[in-house]
């Protein structure tokens, strides 16, 4: 399990072909809320609860069971579409760009160890 650095997910690929690469749910969440700042909507998302929830709900799309990823999605489509203004466009591009050509690696669900915490400890303790 790591974090979703392009360079990281090629090195695990490359040095282990067989095994399943999977990424960090918490990192996963954060690229998300720093997409949202990027764009500007730090500040409306804070304010308005309706977007705030949309953006979660795609925040929590790992947790969901692979087959029922995309009509969820759906979903936050449907209902950021009603938004004034449409701030989630820009949000949803981004995400589909990045995110849904390999959903199996970021989604989590039915794993025991959603976040790298664990790794990232044992990296800590190495470099001493």
């Amino acid at each position: 399990m790591t974090d979703f650095e392009s360079g990281s997910i090629s090195a695990v690929k490359d040095e282990f072909p067989t095994a399943q690469h999977l990424g960090c749910y918490f990192h996963f969440s954060q690229a998300i809320f720093r997409h949202i700042q990027f764009l500007g909507l730090q500040r409306q998302y804070t304010i308005d609860e309706t977007l705030r929830v949309l953006c979660r709900k795609l925040m929590a799309l790992p947790l969901m069971p692979r087959d029922k990823i995309l009509s969820g999605l759906d979903e936050i489509r449907e209902a950021a579409d009603l938004l004034p203004g449409l701030p989630m466009i820009r949000l949803l591009e981004y995400f589909d760009k990045n995110w849904m050509l390999d959903i199996d690696l970021w989604n989590v669900y039915g794993f025991d160890s959603r976040a790298n915490n664990i790794c990232e400890g044992d990296d800590i303790c190495l470099m001493k």
